[in-house]
């Protein structure tokens, strides 16, 4: 199946092994990826609106060449480790019980973002909006004070 340059409505992805396809110019509305393969996926200009990966290795992945009107996504029990998520507004984001190790979250708005139960070994924060973010019960976080809010 193609991905690129399509749009996807209230779709369920479960057990699909999108490993280094191109999402490019593709839009994800309402949808959800479960137990999914999202390794080193091109998201450039990709649109993702009110969309939930459960369960999905999502390794290596630039988030910040995704489009950024209205980008809305969310992540549970997902390993999303190595992946870029710089610049972007991700307030209110849920990032829960995940593997978020080695990530980049630079000049990102977290405010209200939801961390909890995940481990966020050398994932670097640095000038982000982290007001009122959770983390409760995360694990290997290093947050400073003096570089970020």
């Amino acid at each position: 199946m193609e991905y690129l340059d399509q749009e996807f409505d209230n779709q369920n992805f479960v057990n699909v092994d999108f490993r280094g396809k191109s999402f490019k110019n593709a839009a994800f509305n309402g949808c959800r990826f479960e137990n999914c393969n999202l390794s080193n996926v091109e998201v450039t200009n990709t649109k993702f609106r009110n969309a939930i990966f459960v369960e999905s290795k999502i390794m290596g992945v630039n988030f910040s060449r995704c489009s950024k009107l209205l980008l809305d996504f969310g992540f549970s029990k997902c390993n999303i480790s190595n992946s870029i998520f710089s610049s972007l507004n991700l307030k209110g984001m849920k990032l829960v019980g995940c593997k978020i190790m080695d990530c980049d979250f630079e000049n990102c708005d977290l405010q209200q973002a939801n961390f909890e139960g995940s481990d966020l070994l050398n994932t670097i924060f640095s000038n982000t909006n982290l007001g009122a973010a959770s983390f409760l019960n995360a694990v290997n976080y290093r947050i400073d004070p003096r570089q970020n809010n």
